[in-house]
This record gives C-alpha cells, structure tokens and sequence, in this order.
C-alpha cells in the first residue's frame, strides 16, 4: 500500500548524520549486530571425517541447524554433509541451503534429498565456470548409480533462463519401496562472478515454477534443496526472496531486515553485499506491483486499457527503481 511506498522511498533518502542513504546504514547495521556461529557451534563441520566435505572451511553449519544423513555409506560414512535449514515466512526448515556437490559428497547430496523426502531442488548455477571441484550428480540420459541409489533422468524441458529435470530416485536398499520423484530446476541467468542476477523478473519467474511444482506434487511442506557453489551467496538470496515476497503475499507487509537477519544467524555469508540487499527490495517492489492481486499495477489492470496501464506503470516503477539503484 502506500505506506509501504512511503517506507521503501524513505530508505532512498540520505541520512544527514551518516552522509550515506538509511538503506546502506540499515545494511550496515545488519553486518554489525547480527551474531554469526561460533566455531563451537559448529564444531561437526571440523572434525577429522568431515573437513574435507567443505568446499570453504569458513562457510559451515551450526550444528543445530544441519540436516541429519540417515541412509548408511557415502563418503566416510557419517552423517554430516554441508547444509543448513532456513525457516521460510510460512514453514520452519522450508529450504535446506547446501554448497554444490564435491566429487566426493555426490552420494551424500542425494542422501540428503532421500532422507528428507526432498521433491525439489533448486541449482542456483549454470556450470559455466572453471571450477572443476563441481561435480555432476544427475545422468544426462538414461540411469545413473551412485550407491546405494540409482537416479533416472524421465524428462528435461528448456524454459528461456531455467531448464528442468525430472528424476525418480530409487532406493536399492528399499527395493520395494516406490522410487521418489524429484524435479531440479536450474537457473541460468546468473553467472557466478555477479552478486545479483542479470533480471528481477526472470528471478521471480523461477519462483513462480518452483511453487507450481509444490502445489502440483502436493508437497508444499517437504523441505526445498537450494544449492550454489558456497551454499549461501546465490542459494541464500533466492530463499531470502522467497521469503519476504510469501510475507508480503500473506500479512500485506513485511519486514526484511529482520527475515534476511534470521537467515544470516544461521548462515552468515547469506545476503552479504548492499546489491543483493538492494536487490531483495527491488524484487519486493516489483512483486508488490506486478504479481499481487490488488498491487498497484494488478488494480490498474483491472480498470484501465492494456495500453495505457504499461505507460503509466512503468513509469512510476522506473522512476523508483531508478531511486534505488543510488541506495
């Protein structure tokens, strides 16, 4: 509503005392007063055993927070692999941000999907880089066993900037048991040297596709998978706009400051520039306007020729996302 407007240009104002916009000043504040994981709260992800799992030994889960391996085997055989839940506006544990399968913790990955009765995962990379530490945990074609499971790959289609799979995933120590349907999303329209992606749009777009999935496998409840390659600069800001957009979707306001600091408690390097700050208010703004019912542009729809609500709309969004670019 038009208080939110007044509270979000407000945050492009400068503050006098600091010189800097209160949107800097309040992400600031966000990197001085939110408290990170000790290293004895962590202190699983440093044992002997399970060093070697981290792709970066400073990025690592409390153990409070870590999701539990219950199927036997995988890399050393404990229970530990390098993930973290996040509580999303609506469910406890909604995601599990986790880094991008080692070559040597691909079977733990899917031991993770198994043991959680995952139905999504969400590969917030392309694979376009160098990095050869990223392995491949999917067939392209056919079946792939990565023990005790083998993973078939039924289905791949090709969006503009997501392509998906399709996956039944098969239990050789359940053999019995009905094999498990998991779909993966993977967004390409994000290289891995940038802090934020290349459009708010596409970016909302690919909630959209996730949350439709959920809805159509019935399993709004079961946790979502988020990987990148540290399991928190790109997996992090998705679960952050999932979160502050299903806030504003239910309550009709939303405070991000305090979503992104309950994230960041458990997973420090998640939302760690002013960009990806900036950009989680500019994705609200636009999700505000263009997706809600009764947002600003969704009334106008309703009342308005097609033509002219383009012509009003997005001059009124331009001109504040352009405010906040200098935030």
């Amino acid at each position: 509503g038009s208080d939110l407007k007044e509270k979000y240009h407000t945050l492009t104002m400068r503050n006098p005392k600091t010189k800097h916009s209160f949107l800097r000043d309040q992400f600031k504040s966000l990197q001085l007063f939110t408290r990170k994981p000790t290293k004895k709260q962590c202190s699983v992800s440093h044992l002997p055993m399970n060093y070697s799992k981290n792709r970066f030994p400073d990025v690592v889960p409390p153990n409070d927070y870590r999701p539990i391996l219950k199927t036997p085997g995988g890399f050393e055989r404990t229970d530990y692999i390098n993930a973290v839940f996040l509580d999303s506006h609506e469910l406890n544990s909604h995601f599990i941000v986790t880094q991008s399968p080692l070559h040597t913790t691909v079977i733990d990955f899917w031991k993770l999907v198994y043991d959680h009765k995952v139905q999504t995962i969400v590969m917030m990379e392309d694979f376009q880089s160098e990095d050869d530490t990223t392995a491949e945990y999917w067939p392209e074609d056919k079946i792939k066993k990565f023990e005790p499971f083998f993973v078939d790959n039924t289905n791949i289609w090709q969006q503009e900037n997501v392509t998906i799979r399709h996956f039944k995933l098969h239990n050789m120590l359940r053999v019995k048991s009905t094999p498990r349907e998991v779909r993966q999303f993977q967004f390409n329209a994000w290289s891995e040297n940038d802090f934020v992606p290349k459009s708010k749009t596409m970016f909302l777009d690919l909630i959209d596709l996730v949350r439709s999935w959920q809805r159509q496998s019935n399993e709004n409840t079961a946790p979502i998978v988020v990987h990148c390659k540290d399991g928190a600069t790109h997996s992090g800001l998705f679960c952050a706009v999932w979160t502050i957009c299903e806030a504003m979707q239910m309550d009709h306001d939303v405070d991000v400051y305090h979503n992104v600091k309950h994230m960041k408690k458990r997973r420090p390097q998640i939302v760690d520039t002013l960009d990806q700050y900036r950009f989680c208010y500019k994705v609200l703004w636009d999700y505000m306007n263009l997706r809600m019912p009764g947002g600003t542009l969704t009334n106008m729809m309703n009342h308005t020729k097609q033509d002219r609500l383009y012509n009003v709309g997005s001059l009124s969004l331009a001109s504040y996302t352009s405010h906040l670019e200098y935030m």
